[in-house]
């Protein structure tokens, strides 16, 4: 508040020297100073900013339980496995003279070795391959629901011994369910899919390599002599597309 001729009131003058204030128009000398005995304020430190808190670590994946020993498992060992553990493990019986150990020895997970040191233009044998491994996958995703269900059927039986037992004899017959798919899958469906490739790739081959022998038997005769027969041979059969070098006469 000041007055028109910028002089404060007598009285104002006073409070604001007492108080401290820093009244409009007041004189410098009146207006309150610090206290020399206070401290001095200290500057404010910058709050840091708060470390990051690292997530917490994933939860390691339950282990596999142990695999029995390779052999072929009755009905009635399964059955009492399956009491014990729902998920229990078998190993393969074909793996009973392995020396070796691992996950995928486990029946549904094993398939058997097999090997083809001849060329194969066709791809056929290795569509085979592909197939049994997905048969493997398929029998070990069966399993995996037969043992949630088991899992839930064990849950109603609140320790009830015959019902537990009931469990897991639904969960053998499952398992048996899984096992004979697998062999289906790996026995029939398997080579028959690889026998259709190859009727499929012969007629082809036929229908697009018709001096297919010729062109074999002159790769052949190359290979005698040392000469690049490979390069050689394909001019001299020019109703031959190049894939036809590669499918009737291909490289060891």
């Amino acid at each position: 508040m000041s007055l028109g001729n910028g002089s404060l009131p007598r009285w104002l003058i006073v409070i604001c020297a007492v108080a401290g204030l820093a009244c409009s128009g007041l004189p410098e000398a009146l207006r309150g100073s610090p206290d020399p005995a206070a401290p001095p304020a200290l500057p404010t430190a910058p709050v840091p900013p708060a470390a990051p808190v690292p997530p917490a670590p994933a939860a390691p994946a339950a282990p596999l339980p142990p695999m029995a020993p390779a052999h072929v498992v009755s009905h009635a060992e399964a059955v009492a496995a399956f009491e014990a553990d729902c998920h229990h493990r078998f190993a393969a019986p074909e793996t009973a003279d392995f020396d070796v150990t691992g996950d995928d020895l486990e029946e549904c997970a094993f398939v058997d070795f097999d090997q083809n040191c001849s060329p194969d233009p066709s791809g056929c044998w290795d569509r085979g391959q592909a197939c049994a491994g997905t048969c493997a996958t398929v029998c070990t995703g069966c399993q995996t629901t037969c043992a949630g269900t088991c899992d839930d059927c064990k849950a109603t039986c609140q320790g009830n011994s015959a019902c537990v037992h009931a469990c897991a004899e639904s969960r053998a017959t499952c398992r048996e369910t899984c096992a004979s798919a697998k062999a289906t899958c790996t026995g029939n469906v398997c080579p028959g899919t690889e026998s259709a490739c190859y009727a499929a790739f012969e007629k082809t081959r036929a229908e697009k390599c018709p001096d297919c022998a010729g062109l074999r038997a002159c790769v052949e005769a190359g290979w005698s002599n040392g000469t690049d027969s490979r390069a050689e041979c394909p001019p001299k059969f020019p109703n031959n597309p190049p894939e036809c070098l590669e499918w009737c006469a291909p490289e060891m």
